[in-house]
């Protein structure tokens, strides 16, 4: 590919096409027109230049009342989301394959403005990933985040929310535990009929997680996998059809929100099981 800077600043100002565009039309990643933009010293737009904040509304109120679906989304934002309090906004950031969670998150807070899109390019592998994310900014938000213990970046320090915990309400127990299961677990079947179910986390949120899997979905108590050493990230495991799919069961147990791709590797799985 050669572009000359004349022309790759007449595409982005004069033409107004973003980064992403670029890459597109000249068969490129969108990180290689970033690193020709920075040789060639062509200045970028504001982000927001287009949407101003005004223009986006949001329902500040949306997680006043914890009803199952809000612990869903507070599952996704505690596991694979970010709270950025000194910057007002929080949100996900996901795999462009997994843009009905955001979307149905962005309905959730009644916001109008866009799910964003970057390619990224990983020098390890040599390829170019395309993600998703969502930002919201709402100061009253963010407070109500704060008294489910979302104060800031994804540390080691996550906890299973206290808020959550003291409802003893299964419904909402649930789908708390869903969100993060989608966000930071995995469903595995080796050959015909090994399960596996699989959640990554800290210590204290985990053995909060397996306290309510024993409790609501009758499984015993194994022991947590330290995976490094010298930080606090654990993993939590069942396998077998009667524990792994029992917790699966129990968590899609009538789901009406829910990360597709996932929810549709358990329904595979299921059926499969139930034709041995």
């Amino acid at each position: 590919m050669a572009i000359s800077p004349a022309d790759l600043q007449k595409m982005y100002w004069e033409e107004d096409k973003s980064q992403y565009d670029i890459a597109n039309e000249l068969g490129v990643t969108q990180w290689k027109v970033a690193q020709l933009m920075r040789a060639y010293n062509i200045p970028r737009k504001p982000k927001f230049r287009k949407l101003p904040h005004r223009l986006c509304e949001v329902d500040h109120h949306a997680l006043d009342d914890l009803t199952p679906k809000a612990a869903w989304v507070v599952g996704w934002l505690l596991s694979d989301g970010f709270v950025y309090p000194q910057a007002g906004c929080f949100g996900l950031k996901l795999s462009s394959v997994d843009i009905d969670v955001l979307e149905d998150i962005r309905c959730f807070f009644g916001y109008t403005g866009p799910i964003l899109r970057y390619s990224s390019y990983l020098e390890r592998t040599g390829n170019s990933y395309e993600t998703r994310e969502l930002k919201i900014s709402s100061p009253l938000l963010l407070q109500t985040l704060s008294t489910f213990e979302l104060t800031g970046k994804k540390t080691e320090r996550e906890v299973f929310p206290q808020k959550i915990l003291d409802t003893e309400d299964e419904q909402i127990i649930r789908n708390f535990i869903k969100g993060v299961f989608e966000g930071d677990g995995s469903i595995m079947c080796d050959g015909k009929s090994s399960v596996c179910f699989q959640i990554v986390g800290t210590k204290e949120l985990l053995t909060d997680i397996q306290e309510c899997l024993m409790r609501y979905v009758g499984v015993g108590r194994t022991k947590l996998t330290h995976n490094t050493k010298v930080s606090n990230h654990y993993a939590l495991r069942y396998r077998g059809r009667f524990q792994a799919m029992g917790i699966f069961n129990w968590i899609y147990k009538g789901s009406r929100w829910h990360l597709k791709r996932k929810y549709e590797a358990y329904l595979e799985i299921k059926r499969k099981l139930e034709e041995l």
